[in-house]
């Protein structure tokens, strides 16, 4: 009697014809495996032949190779997986339903879930004005409105919108994107931070927000957002008064950053006594000097050389990326499995990028890509490369030692206690002593996040190997994990159920497009809009390799 769908880590969408196809088992009948398609004969028949390769505790396979589209499926002994497709333009259907979910968590809109909330006037605490903060996003099952985690989430709608142009987009990702930027620019202080806000309290009455900045990485984000939206709407957007708006307002937050003295210290909030889930404990690497600080900065410059052409953003951006070059962690892998990942500051024995998600986003390692991408022709160029490929080795060793049961999210012990089963993987020597690195199950804006960086290093390092484990972070979030269950709601045939967070009610209805941060976790837009970026970035990178090898 045949096994039907199950047993089989595997995409449920399907795969993009030219980019790598493969599928995990963990303990099939046979090491045989029969790729079939459905025509017109209505019939399922056997195409091609494959072979499973034992990969650490599963078995791999793989029919990279096939390019035909069609409705297929797996048979491997008598086990049978569900049906996907192989087909150009893949992800527009989830495309489209990520895309909805920022329009269902509009805040004070009737196109939102919740319709016109939050129409109040907000107090600014410390001052006795009060500001119109109206519109933004909900931006996870609650009703705050966080300023690095929703600017950084339509940073990355923007980098979708710039580098894709699909059928289906009849002017709904413009609108979302001046939705959000026309919030955004409200709730940044004449001397040009942005004003902190923890979103309490809790309901639909009025938010308190503060006179004074919000935490270093947020300022940088929301800049950074701002500036490519800049250039979105000079080009592709085709608005010039939100372009000049959005460009305007970049520059006086970056004028603030580079002349204010206080992100010295770790972060603090400006409330005490917060409910549980606030931003008190998000920002404690946060500070001037450090890898975050340089990783965002040369990211915010960047794009705001992107928007104007000005050669001090140029300068800045360079002199950014080879600060954070500066504290990599040197070696190799056979002396130390850490060896290319980033301490916090120089000579710390802190790695870097482990206090928030938040704080990287929208850069952090994937800064060298950029930079690669922006100046192929800088005198540093060779040695961003050396740096961003370091990374990606020490990356695949640490996918490598999770035997691709999951993906691996880095943290320091002592720093931070180890969660349950976690692997201690290497070690960070510096002034402060010598810290264990481990790995533990990571999340799912970390894993669409490194099938960006993945995809973004098969074509800058010429290892074409990377796109394989770029396709399996894709693969994994929809579907090709443990549990057989896509992350992506309406997307996929099981999905992990609605955690309900009783700090956050109302709770936030099963919306199309929701992405929870981590499995059994709440939705979060971040992992939405990192989903988005991945798929127009596989898309865009299916459609580069069917014309020509990656070079």
């Amino acid at each position: 009697m045949q096994n039907h769908c199950t047993g089989f880590r595997l995409n449920q969408i399907g795969f993009l014809p030219e980019m790598p196809k493969q599928f995990f088992m963990e303990q099939p009948e046979t090491d045989d495996f029969e790729l079939q398609t459905m025509d017109e004969t209505v019939e399922w028949h056997t195409v091609r032949k494959g072979r499973l390769q034992r990969k650490a505790s599963l078995w791999r396979g793989d029919f990279s190779d096939w390019k035909h589209p069609g409705d297929y499926r797996v048979k491997c002994g008598n086990s049978i997986s569900r049906p996907f497709v192989i087909r150009e333009n893949l992800y527009d259907c989830a495309e489209r339903m990520l895309l909805l979910y920022f329009t269902w968590q509009r805040c004070g809109s009737d196109l939102g879930w919740t319709g016109k909330c939050h129409q109040d006037l907000c107090p600014i605490i410390g001052t006795d004005r009060k500001g119109d903060f109206r519109g933004g996003y909900h931006q996870s099952a609650d009703l705050r409105c966080w300023a690095g985690g929703v600017g950084g989430s339509l940073y990355n709608l923007i980098r979708f919108a710039r580098s894709t142009d699909p059928l289906w987009d009849k002017g709904s990702i413009r609108d979302e994107i001046r939705w959000g930027c026309d919030y955004f620019l409200k709730v940044v202080s004449p001397e040009g931070f942005v004003y902190d806000c923890q979103f309490v309290p809790i309901g639909y009455g009025p938010r308190n927000y503060y006179n004074s900045p919000a935490a270093m990485p947020e300022n940088y984000i929301v800049c950074q957002m701002l500036a490519a939206a800049a250039d979105y709407f000079q080009g592709k957007g085709a608005d010039c008064d939100s372009a000049k708006r959005c460009l305007e307002t970049a520059v006086r937050i970056w004028d603030f950053m580079e002349q204010a003295d206080c992100f010295e210290h770790p972060y603090v909030p400006p409330v005490r006594n917060l409910p549980r889930g606030t931003q008190g404990g998000f920002y404690w690497q946060s500070t001037r000097g450090g890898a975050v600080w340089h990783s965002l900065r040369g990211a915010t410059a960047l794009e705001l050389f992107r928007a104007t052409g000005k050669a001090p953003y140029h300068s800045a951006a360079a002199e950014s990326a080879s600060a954070l070059a500066d504290l990599q962690i040197p070696g190799n892998g056979t002396e130390n499995p850490l060896a290319g990942y980033f301490r916090a500051h120089q000579n710390s024995s802190t790695a870097a990028f482990l206090d928030c998600t938040y704080n990287f986003i929208t850069c952090g390692p994937l800064l060298f890509a950029e930079l690669l991408r922006a100046f192929p022709e800088h005198p540093d160029a060779p040695r961003w490369k050396q740096v961003f490929n370091a990374y990606l080795q020490m990356l695949e060793r640490a996918i490598g030692k999770t035997e691709h049961q999951w993906l691996p999210k880095l943290f320091a012990s002592p720093e931070r206690s180890a969660p349950a089963g976690s692997i201690e993987f290497g070690k960070i020597e510096g002034e402060e002593g010598t810290v264990k690195g481990m790995i533990s199950q990571g999340g799912t804006a970390l894993t669409a996040y490194y099938a960006i960086l993945l995809a973004a290093g098969a074509e800058l390092t010429g290892k074409t190997e990377l796109l394989a484990e770029a396709q399996f972070c894709a693969d994994w979030l929809c579907g090709g994990n443990a549990d057989e269950a896509s992350c992506i709601n309406g997307i996929g045939y099981n999905h992990y159920p609605l955690k309900v967070f009783g700090q956050f009610f109302p709770s936030t209805p099963f919306l199309p497009g929701a992405v929870p941060h981590v499995v059994n976790g709440e939705y979060d837009m971040p992992a939405v809009a990192l989903c988005l970026r991945m798929f127009g970035d596989l898309q865009q990178t299916e459609k580069k390799k069917g014309k020509a090898p990656l070079s």
